[in-house]
């Protein structure tokens, strides 16, 4: 009955995103079926899904709220404009789109996650000039690799309860060295795809081939040590070799202009990593397994940090000012919120017949087959959560039962956790909140399909990694 209801939720909300258009239809018609099924077919929990599901969907939308408070305030002070003026300079537009998507947005996955980086990078790459659909595909496509040790290593960490280097972080750094070096050009090809310009491979491959290269050196060296830092140095570390070979010295924006552009980002990374310090840890608990609420909210980071730079820059009329500004985001986000509070609980009511569902799967899978169905596994998982972390801790549990202890155990735990951070670029919580933040309307299922073939992709040249590594095991 289990994978009855799957089939039908699933089907009602891929019939709300792609035929009706409306992905808040999908996902609430998607929680109904899945509601009515477990009251009369079978003994699932109800109530705690639906709790669990409001908690998150608040802190959700708080997050969408600040961030999107945080770019319309930068923006009406016409924040942008000089690193509009100094990018105009670049000979090479895709230069730009890489440096901002696959290193920047890197570099904010690893401090932050939580979908924050692609929410940063949108309405910056609008800025700039790229397409709306371009500025939403290319950022969520590029925050794939860097996932794996995401927020500081939050899905080793609070997925797998792995707090230092271990088989499964090198395994997971060693699989995910190949496709790094590829990613680069699989953005090249949706930036193509999603500006409607040829590129100029002849010109392009050396620059796009350092990107990879700048990233999968320190990704590889600090994934070997540090289950925290790969993802932060491959975006940080990794940026200053590339800017420095691929862009010419003329073209390249002053320092200035690079600090001016920026230190409102860092001044949401420095309050962002003092608030995970102080109140990371500290939690509300509403009762026995019901969510926790945790003190540590992101989206309240954003307001703060948007409210300090509005300080920075006029005081006049702050107050004022500040609710305009509050105003133009509630009134921009109503659909958005409908859409993420439904999506959220479809998720919470699913986990249950998923893990069920999955773990008859896994039972029945050959040793190869598993190699390629658990990070599809991962992949749905995120996919219908929006997080890597709620996807590793929802099938890890059912992974470690059925594989034996050992080299297998550890190469399926790190499929596992590699689907997970590239089933980020087609989640539609994910989708849905960086459209939100992007002011020109976008089509969510032109966004899910194309970064679903680059997904596919990615995904292929995993299962090849994980057969060789299987075969060298044996």
């Amino acid at each position: 009955m289990h994978n009855w209801l799957l089939l039908l939720s699933f089907s009602a909300l891929l019939v709300g995103a792609f035929l009706l258009r409306k992905l808040w239809l999908g996902a609430f018609l998607g929680s109904i079926i899945l509601v009515i099924g477990k009251l009369l077919f079978t003994e699932g929990e109800i109530l705690l899904p639906l709790a669990n599901g409001a908690i998150i969907s608040v802190e959700l939308i708080l997050l969408l709220f600040g961030a999107y408070f945080f770019y319309n305030t930068l923006s009406s002070q016409n924040h942008f404009g000089d690193f509009i003026k100094s990018s105009s300079a670049f000979s090479s537009r895709l230069t730009v789109a890489i440096m901002l998507c696959w290193f920047l947005g890197s570099f904010m996955e690893g401090i932050a996650g939580f979908g924050i980086p692609a929410m940063l990078i949108a309405p910056l790459m609008l800025a700039v000039g790229y397409r709306p659909l371009t500025s939403v595909v290319l950022p969520l496509a590029a925050d794939t690799t860097a996932v794996t040790f995401g927020a500081l290593g939050t899905p080793f960490k609070v997925g797998l309860d792995i707090y230092s280097s271990s088989p499964e972080v090198q395994l997971s750094v060693f699989i995910n060295l190949l496709p790094a070096l590829l990613v680069p050009l699989g953005l090249a090809w949706l930036y193509s795809q999603t500006e409607q310009k040829k590129i100029a491979w002849k010109n392009e491959w050396r620059m796009l081939l350092l990107a990879g290269i700048c990233f999968a050196v320190p990704y590889g060296i600090v994934g070997f040590f540090s289950v925290e830092y790969p993802s932060v140095a491959a975006g940080l570390i990794g940026m200053i070799p590339f800017v420095w070979f691929s862009v010419p010295k003329r073209e390249r924006p002053p320092s200035g202009v690079w600090l001016t552009t920026f230190y409102p980002y860092l001044i949401f990374v420095a309050l962002l990593l003092s608030a995970k310090y102080m109140f990371g840890s500290v939690e509300v608990s509403l009762g026995e397994n019901s969510k926790a609420i945790s003190l540590y909210q992101p989206g309240l980071i954003f307001i703060a940090a948007a409210l300090i730079y509005l300080l920075t820059v006029s005081q006049k009329h702050f107050f004022a000012y500040s609710i305009k500004q509050a105003k133009g985001t509630i009134s921009r986000l109503i659909l958005p919120i409908f859409t993420i509070l439904f999506l959220v609980l479809f998720a919470q009511l699913l986990r249950q017949s998923l893990a069920w569902s999955a773990e008859q799967l896994f039972a029945e899978a050959s040793a190869i087959t598993s190699l390629v169905v658990v990070p599809m596994a991962g992949i749905l998982g995120c996919f219908t959560a929006g997080s890597a972390t709620m996807s590793v801790l929802l099938f890890s549990g059912s992974v470690m039962t059925l594989f034996p202890t050992g080299d297998p155990l550890y190469l399926r735990i790190a499929l596992l956790v590699t689907g997970a951070a590239i089933g980020n670029a087609v989640s539609f919580q994910n989708i849905v909140m960086v459209q939100s933040v992007v002011t020109q309307p976008v089509s969510t299922s032109e966004v899910l399909l194309k970064n679903l073939k680059f997904l596919l992709i990615y995904l292929a040249v995993v299962f090849i990694e994980g057969v060789v590594i299987s075969y060298l095991f044996t």
